[in-house]
């Protein structure tokens, strides 16, 4: 019985010594633990849902330079078919047409 007794207080000490050596670790994996269980047990009607934001639509156009496709709100427009999205673009195109 002393034996047995003997062996258990030795577990128990080289129990304790793992436990002081690694304290931050265990600290750390039961903090991470706690946060777990209480995301599990957050009831639905605590989270607050936010309505997604609505990207205004338009139509896009092909820059007649470049290719790069723009909303047709900042596009720039000449004589109503040639479309451009920027304003080097423009003056590329009108230099090369020249």
């Amino acid at each position: 019985m002393k034996e047995a007794l003997f062996i258990l207080v030795i577990i128990l000490g080289l129990f304790a010594l793992t436990a002081f050596r690694y304290r931050g670790r265990i600290r750390t994996l039961l903090e991470f633990w706690r946060v777990v269980r209480s995301l599990q047990t957050r009831h639905p009607q605590n989270i607050t849902a936010h309505p997604e934001k609505q990207i205004p639509t338009s139509n896009l156009v092909n820059c007649g330079k470049c290719g790069n496709w723009i909303p047709e709100s900042q596009a720039i427009t000449l004589g109503g078919t040639s479309v451009f999205c920027s304003v080097k673009c423009l003056e590329s195109s009108a230099k090369s047409a020249s």
